[in-house]
């Protein structure tokens, strides 16, 4: 582990090149009064629950859930709950459905298992009665009024926080925690360093990581005095759609 069992100057002083790809950290949070305690996830941390426990099944007394957030975790998250059996599975965003960042194709294919949107709501509080949770209190971005929506969970879908400004002095990294790399490149401030993926976009797809890493690796070879080449086969002639995209 990088800081630990091994510094990255240590790995730049043994490598003629290092590639940083560390992605982004844990789940960013809302701290509404009333999140701490049973029953409100952060995103990310529910997916790996479910992708990496074989045993885990929600809860049999569990029938909404609310999940805050308009992007495509966020849609990520609302699918797998629906298709895990929860009977209500509700996306709440701050503002309108076309002002959404997730893919409008993920909507539509959330929506295939029950998911529905409330738009233009902002989340207040975590009701809660004793330990469980109760209801979600939010205000409308539209009017004056505050009500309270039922629920049994609530899922905060509202990003991941960055960590790495701790890689290296040498590293430069901007007012939002990515690392600052050249945008041909991918190298990063210190000649020997370059980085990709979510650790300097913030989160993206993985067609983007794939293509961070090419370009480093095409910078990396030519810094050496050699001419990069693709080889293969192109599997794919043409487009396809998929529901009209």
């Amino acid at each position: 582990e990088i800081g630990k069992d091994i510094s990255l100057e240590q790995l730049i002083d043994e490598y003629d090149a290092v590639f940083i790809g560390i992605g982004l950290g844990t789940d960013s949070r809302l701290d509404l009064p009333g999140s701490d305690g049973p029953g409100v996830w952060g995103a990310t941390d529910l997916i790996r629950q479910i992708k990496n426990n074989p045993d885990f099944s929600l809860p049999q007394d569990l029938n909404t859930v609310l999940v805050i957030g308009g992007g495509n975790t966020a849609i990520d998250i609302s699918r797998e709950l629906a298709m895990l059996g929860a009977e209500d599975v509700r996306m709440l965003y701050r503002r309108s459905r076309k002002e959404m960042r997730g893919y409008d194709h993920e909507i539509v294919g959330a929506s295939h298992y029950g998911v529905r949107l409330v738009e233009n709501v902002t989340p207040l509080e975590v009701v809660r009665h004793g330990e469980k949770v109760k209801a979600l209190k939010v205000s409308s971005t539209i009017s004056d009024d505050t009500f309270e929506l039922p629920c049994d969970w609530v899922v905060e879908a509202v990003g991941q926080l960055k960590h790495v400004s701790d890689v290296s002095p040498e590293i430069e990294v901007d007012e939002m925690g990515r690392l600052i790399v050249d945008s041909e490149t991918r190298r990063t401030a210190h000649p020997k360093v370059y980085a990709g993926g979510d650790c300097i976009n913030g989160g993206k797809e993985v067609v983007n990581a794939a293509q961070d890493g090419r370009e480093a690796a095409f910078d990396m070879l030519k810094s050496w005095g050699i001419s990069p080449s693709l080889h293969g086969k192109k599997y794919f002639k043409s487009f396809f759609t998929y529901d009209g995209h």
